[in-house]
């Protein structure tokens, strides 16, 4: 079981951080606004995402849907064209579906409780705590990689080390009256301490998981539905290049989700 940190260590960890803030912290345009709404927006796009990618979209996506309303009166279609690029295309769904629930239930506001923003669509834990301290400066503990890399390093326990005793360590060391900034420069020191290669050390060789994975076909089936309407298994066979016994799972688990719909024979995305 993690001990918990003694004031001394709490308050060496604070100065080790935010001097890693000033010295290395990093600029992103979520950073710079107080929006509930566009900071909802980024934390979803950020889940199992790299930042760079989200980079790419997330001023796109607010131009085409500025405000709350806007995306709740969309289409799925449209988010999803939008959407294409980021990766894991049912977040489109559930972030649209949040809108309208946000609109029905919240009058078109982000809530600024723990409990209401977990009874959103695809909001879990870490993005409700990250929504709390960021949008609302309520310190919330919450636990991301970069977090938990931080915590792991500086009080030198083992990375398998659970989330519950990270989550402890993480509230028992929040600078509660910065949550905001304290929560941007924790992981702006994780991030900094992603091992890099020593002088003459070949960098580690990752495989792509992506390729001829469940996403990358689910990936093939909303690009052929978004660009040519509806279409049959047999005309998705032929769009996508994959297999019908590939694909008739992933349709049928896809129906499910909502991300798409079937129309007697036909297939189309969802509404």
């Amino acid at each position: 079981m993690v001990r918990k940190p003694t004031r001394k260590e709490v308050t060496h960890f604070h100065r080790v951080v935010y001097d890693c803030y000033r010295r290395l912290g990093r600029s992103f345009p979520w950073r710079e606004t107080d929006d509930p709404y566009e900071i909802f927006v980024s934390e979803m796009m950020l889940q199992q995402t790299p930042v760079q990618r989200v980079m790419g979209k997330y001023e796109e996506f607010l131009k085409h849907f500025p405000i709350v309303q806007k995306l709740a009166e969309a289409d799925l279609s449209s988010v999803l064209k939008v959407w294409s690029g980021i990766g894991y295309n049912r977040r489109a769904l559930y972030l649209r579906n949040a809108a309208r629930k946000i609109c029905e239930i919240h009058g078109g506001t982000i809530p600024s409780s723990l409990k209401a923003l977990l009874n959103l669509p695809g909001v879990g834990q870490s993005t409700a705590g990250a929504l709390l301290n960021f949008a609302f400066r309520i310190p919330t503990p919450f636990v991301e990689t970069n977090i938990r890399r931080a915590i792991t390093h500086f009080f030198q326990i083992p990375g398998e080390t659970r989330d519950g005793e990270i989550l402890s360590l993480v509230d028992a060391t929040m600078d509660r009256k910065n949550p905001r900034t304290w929560f941007y420069a924790l992981m702006d020191y994780g991030a900094s301490l992603r091992r890099r290669p020593e002088k003459g050390e070949k960098k580690e060789h990752r495989h792509e998981p992506f390729r001829g994975s469940r996403r990358e076909k689910r990936g093939k089936v909303l690009r052929a539905l978004l660009s040519l309407g509806e279409l049959t298994l047999e005309e998705l066979e032929r769009e996508t290049g994959e297999e019908r016994s590939q694909l008739t799972p992933l349709l049928r688990d896809m129906v499910e989700e909502g991300l798409l719909k079937q129309k007697g024979e036909f297939f189309l995305v969802g509404e």
